[in-house]
C-alpha cells in the first residue's frame, strides 16, 4: 500500500519551466514600469511643449501688436500731412 506513484512529469523540466515563467513574469513586469515612466515623461515633455509654443506665441503676438501700432502711427502721420 505505501508504493510511490509514479508521475509520468519530469521534474528538472518542470523547475525549469517554472523558472523560466518566473523570468519572464520579472522582464514583463520591468517593461511595463519602463512603459509606465515614459508616458509620465512623455506628459512631461508635451506640457513643456506646450508651455514653449504658448509663449512664442506670445511673442509673436506682441510683435504683430507693435508693428500694428507702427502702421497705426505711421497712418495718423500720413492723415496729418495731408491735412497741413
Amino acid at each position: 500500500m505505501a508504493d510511490a506513484v509514479t508521475v509520468g512529469v519530469n521534474l528538472d523540466a518542470f523547475s525549469h519551466a517554472i523558472s523560466g515563467i518566473q523570468a519572464l513574469r520579472s522582464s514583463v513586469t520591468r517593461v511595463f514600469e519602463s512603459l509606465k515612466d515614459g508616458m509620465k515623461n512623455c506628459e512631461i515633455d508635451l506640457i513643456d511643449r506646450e508651455k514653449k509654443n504658448c509663449e512664442l506665441d506670445q511673442i509673436e503676438r506682441e510683435k504683430k501688436n507693435c508693428e500694428l501700432d507702427q502702421i497705426e502711427r505711421e497712418k495718423k502721420n500720413c492723415e496729418l500731412d495731408q491735412i497741413e
